[in-house]
């Protein structure tokens, strides 16, 4: 039960991003429509496909198989996010420079493009370290997670709470930078 949760809770999280990504950087676009809707659609197609062959079972234990193919397009979608959000902050750094830009705005995209590609770098990280054979579970993969996805997750999580939920204090002291007095 817990593991058709988690399948399903990673589902809708990754076709929240990629609706997201699309509708706020790409409305319209058709290329950026048919990737949203591949990425939709691969949830349920890789998991009926795992679920008829080899079978759900297989997943607590070897996490190879048609649903392995969700990683993949995880590390496409938040890649697409965090371009889409870094181009967009690179954007609004030069409005904001001519006075075109809200600055706690400008500020929030960038850190949503730092977070993103933060938990970008992490999969990655893990999909090369995996495929060259280096352990990133268990006791032997703890130190390598400490030292390299640790740092990383940090960032991305201070870049979203910063993001999403800042305190009044920071958005006044990025306004306050803006206008030159702090």
């Amino acid at each position: 039960t817990l593991l058709v949760a988690s399948c399903l809770t990673g589902a809708v999280g990754q076709s929240a991003v990629a609706i997201f990504t699309r509708r706020v950087f790409r409305p319209g676009v058709a290329w950026a429509t048919a990737l949203m809707l591949g990425i939709l659609f691969a949830y349920p197609i890789a998991f009926a496909w795992h679920a008829g062959s080899p079978g759900l079972e297989t997943l607590l234990v070897n996490k190879n198989g048609p649903w392995r193919l969700t990683v993949y397009v995880g590390v496409v979608n938040i890649g697409w996010a965090g371009t889409e959000s870094l181009l967009y902050w690179l954007r609004l750094r030069k409005r904001l420079a001519l006075g075109l830009a809200d600055p706690v705005v400008t500020n929030r995209i960038g850190l949503w493009a730092l977070a993103i590609l933060s938990a970008t770098s992490i999969s990655v990280l893990n999909i090369v370290l995996s495929s060259l054979g280096i352990p990133m579970g268990g006791a032997e993969g703890a130190v390598l997670q400490a030292i390299v996805i640790g740092p990383l997750g940090a960032i991305s999580s201070v870049g979203l709470w910063l993001a999403f939920l800042p305190p009044r204090w920071y958005t006044q002291r990025i306004a306050a930078r803006a206008e030159g007095g702090a």
